[in-house]
């Protein structure tokens, strides 16, 4: 779950700055600095959040395996 927090955290921080460096850009302003923060911010949550996706999932699933293992199968 920690994992997951950093993930999603660093993703609402990239998508924050991409909003800011969008509005810039909108004003005309053609820094690589701010079409960066753009291409960043996507490809961090296109690339990065589905496998926190898939992470998120194992942390939720109902099985019991590691509760359930009795002592002597180790």
């Amino acid at each position: 779950m920690l994992l997951c927090f950093g993930d999603i955290t660093a993703a609402w921080r990239l998508l924050d700055m991409a909003v800011i460096a969008n509005r810039y850009l909108d004003e005309g302003k053609t820094d690589p600095y701010y079409v960066g923060k753009v291409m960043l911010a996507t490809y961090f949550v296109s690339v990065c959040l589905p496998m926190t996706m898939a992470r998120l999932k194992t942390c939720t699933r109902h099985a019991r395996e590691v509760v359930e293992i009795p002592d002597e199968a180790f």
